[in-house]
């Protein structure tokens, strides 16, 4: 490796070297082009022993039970990562059905969050509370949305 490098920035790249390994979604050959280090730098950087305790604290790090969800997550948007180039080639693919492309691309939009609405993310849509406070120390609250219907009594 070039000695040149600055202390912190080199252990700051030996962790994330550590955590791609320890993630395990790309192999090291793909790992080392991503960081553009050699057979040799990788040999170096192996039997240095503070990459070795990094990477088994990364390891660990990253197979505990409390990173399930995180763990799942990210090796899921991998393979999604990883399939969107067929994705691309299928959406302009002349011999895809019309139906099937315009339920990839609605996919597609959503992995992207095109054109997402509040319904979809789960806010709430033309809904709204009123509280009206009465001087004798009573409350009276009607909330309505866009489903309901506003049903009162004159005499109230």
């Amino acid at each position: 490796m070039d000695t040149l490098v600055k202390e912190p920035v080199r252990d700051i790249m030996l962790v994330q070297l550590a955590r791609e390994i320890a993630i395990d979604h790309l192999s090291t050959d793909a790992i080392l082009q991503l960081y553009s280090l050699s057979q040799e730098e990788w040999s170096t950087i192996k039997a240095n022993p503070r990459f070795t305790q990094v990477l088994e604290q990364e390891i660990l790090s990253w197979q505990s039970a409390t990173n399930t969800a995180e763990r799942t997550k990210l090796k899921a948007g991998a393979i999604i990562e990883n399939w969107l180039p067929e994705s691309n080639m299928r959406l302009h693919d002349s011999q895809e059905t019309l139906p099937a492309k315009v339920e990839l691309a609605k996919m597609i939009a959503r992995i992207a969050g095109l054109g997402m609405d509040r319904a979809i993310t789960g806010e709430a849509t033309e809904k709204f509370s009123l509280v009206i406070n009465i001087g004798d120390g009573n409350k009276r609250e009607l909330v309505v949305s866009k489903t309901n219907t506003i049903e009162h009594n004159a005499n109230d």
